[in-house]
C-alpha cells in the first residue's frame, strides 16, 4: 500500500486490525457502510485528511492515531470508543458526535461522558492544536 492515495469501500462494514497501518500516502477514504474500525486500522496514516465515519458504531484502540492531517470528523452513529483513538491527530479541529462527549487534552481525545439517550447531544466542538479544554 506504499503509494495508495485513496480508497473507496463499497460493501465492507468492518476494517480489520492494522489493515491500513502506516499507509503514508493515503489521503482519502470513502465508505458508506462502515460500522467498525478495529485496533490500529488507519494508524500512522500521516497524510489522511478525509474519512467518512458517519455510519461507524465502534472505534477500537488507536484506530486513527497519528493521522496528523485529519481535521474534521462526523460520528453520527458512534456507540463505543476505546482509548487513544485520535491520539496525536494534531489538526483535528472539528467533530460532531451525537452519542459520546469528548474532551481534548492537547494531544488526544478523552471520553468525558457517554450519554444515556443517544440523541441527547448534537454539537460541534472546535479547538486548535495547543488548546486544552
Amino acid at each position: 500500500f506504499l503509494n495508495l492515495q485513496f480508497v473507496v469501500i463499497k460493501r465492507a462494514t468492518d476494517i480489520g486490525k492494522n489493515a491500513f497501518t502506516n499507509c503514508c500516502s493515503l489521503q482519502e477514504v470513502y465508505a458508506k457502510k462502515l460500522q467498525k474500525l478495529a485496533e490500529k486500522a488507519f494508524s500512522e496514516c500521516c497524510v489522511l485528511t478525509t474519512i467518512n465515519l458517519k455510519t461507524v458504531e465502534i472505534l477500537q484502540s488507536e484506530c486513527l492515531d497519528e493521522c496528523f492531517l485529519l481535521n474534521h470528523i462526523e460520528l453520527d452513529s458512534l456507540q463505543s470508543v476505546e482509548k487513544d483513538v485520535f491520539q496525536r491527530c494534531y489538526l483535528l479541529k472539528d467533530y460532531r458526535c451525537k452519542n459520546i462527549n469528548f474532551e481534548h487534552d492537547g494531544e488526544s481525545f478523552i471520553i468525558s461522558e457517554q450519554t444515556e439517550n443517544k440523541n441527547a447531544h448534537n454539537r460541534v466542538v472546535s479547538w486548535g492544536r495547543l488548546c486544552a479544554l
